[in-house]
């Protein structure tokens, strides 16, 4: 074998996958799989398909992190380093190294075709112009497998951080079955960088002549809280906060962090996570909607798992953008 091949250990990752026979659902530049690592009746566990980060896997719901070697011990597969490099799996290097390249940048912005979102309007309950102010546009995305454009109408959303981009995300105009809602720009940008719509947010927060910035897990969730003149943010997920976060938000001026993560075993870890990272820096109050008074998480509390109980029950937990009018009107009244 040429000295410039080596083996692609995405290629190689696919075609372990192909003989994995358990639950799985493939999305563009991921999977979705039951985690190995707990009790995991419902896919949670999301492996990497990307080329830059390919075998990476988080668990959404217990938030074990692993490579592809320590996954496919569990999965009963084949790990990548006992294997021998063959042929079919060969890449360039060269090819390779502008890739190493590409991946150094925050995120990666792929092809879009855009217009102007409709103004006076409204996208599952939030004002267009909002989305406007904040710079969405709507868009069909390029898609390299087909080599043409998507018929799929999406929100495009960028996120900026002093006035730049760090990265996007795009939402789907309505649900579609088990179809993710939102996709997020490739890269490691909503790691280090995540936080929506920080620019907007900071500037409400200093017009108020406030200090305190409501930090809470998905886009909608935030956007909730904006239209009623709350200064939010979005993390992008509960296990996506980390220190970089907390430090861009004490350079802009925050000193007060509501955290108001959803009412499920997940949004407790990820204000166990929020509160470690933050501890020290600022004042902390935690908004705990699993034990509100009216709470459904109050229903469950018998079970073993209470996230899983309700949704088996068809119950709906509390988040930021479905709890009752008053918990907003409270955040908004005490601290704003």
């Amino acid at each position: 074998m040429d000295a410039v091949l080596r083996l692609n250990k995405l290629d190689f990752i696919k075609a372990q996958l192909s003989a994995y026979g358990g639950e799985k659902k493939e999305y563009s530049e991921r999977m979705l799989i039951r985690c190995p690592f707990h009790n995991d009746t419902n896919p949670s566990g999301s492996l990497s398909l990307n080329s830059t980060y390919a075998g990476y896997f988080r668990c959404y719901s217990c938030g074990t992190r692993a490579n592809w070697d320590e996954l496919a011990e569990k999965l009963n597969l084949q790990p990548f380093k006992r294997s021998e490099p063959k042929e079919e799996y060969a890449v360039d290097l060269m090819a390779r190294a502008e890739e190493f390249l590409e991946s150094k940048k925050l995120y990666r912005e792929d092809k879009f075709q855009f217009w102007d979102i409709p103004k006076n309007k409204r996208w599952r309950s939030i004002p267009t112009n909002l989305l406007i102010e904040l710079g969405g546009r709507m868009c069909y995305k390029w898609s390299d497998d087909y080599q043409r454009w998507g018929t799929t109408k999406f929100i495009y959303v960028p996120v900026n951080i002093n006035d730049e981009q760090v990265g996007f995300f795009r939402a789907r105009l309505k649900k579609d079955g088990d179809q993710p809602s939102y996709y997020n720009a490739g890269g490691h940008w909503s790691r280090s960088h995540g936080l929506f719509p920080f620019d907007y947010a900071v500037q409400l927060m200093q017009r108020l002549n406030s200090s305190t910035v409501v930090l809470v897990e998905g886009q909608r969730d935030c956007l909730r809280l904006l239209m009623q003149g709350i200064p939010a943010m979005c993390i992008f997920g509960t296990q996506s906060f980390s220190e970089h976060k907390a430090k861009l938000l004490e350079l802009a001026g925050v000193k007060h962090l509501v955290v108001m993560m959803d009412s499920d075993e997940a949004g407790m870890k990820g204000t166990e996570k929020v509160k470690e990272a933050c501890t020290g820096m600022f004042k902390l109050t935690i908004l705990k909607l699993w034990s509100m008074k009216g709470s459904p998480y109050l229903q469950f509390l018998e079970h073993e798992n209470p996230t899983k109980a309700a949704k088996e029950a068809g119950v709906e937990l509390w988040d930021p953008c479905n709890c009752p009018q008053w918990v907003v009107d409270r955040i908004k009244e005490r601290y704003f």
